[in-house]
């Protein structure tokens, strides 16, 4: 799953085949076709995570106490699934 982060608002929020932006507008993408690619505007900052990884941590969700983790990183800026708008 990729996720943009908007530096300008803090804004997090997640790509759809439509386009999206965050909440002060600065920052918008979306999923091209294949549903992996995702086309994003240049000061947009992508994040991922493994869905397996987030699906197994949503079904280990503890009652109480510190909650499930799980990995996310920063994509790198040479990504072959990341198309930054020019």
């Amino acid at each position: 799953m990729k996720l943009l982060y908007c530096k300008e608002c803090g804004d997090i929020f997640n790509l759809k085949f439509e386009t999206v932006h965050c909440s002060c507008g600065k920052c918008y993408g979306n999923y091209e076709p294949d549903g992996v690619t995702a086309f994003i505007s240049e000061d947009a900052v992508p994040l991922g995570f493994d869905n397996f990884e987030f699906a197994h941590a949503v079904k280990l969700r503890p009652d109480s106490g510190d909650g499930k983790r799980f990995n996310a990183f920063v994509i790198p800026i040479e990504c072959k699934t990341v198309i930054v708008e020019d």
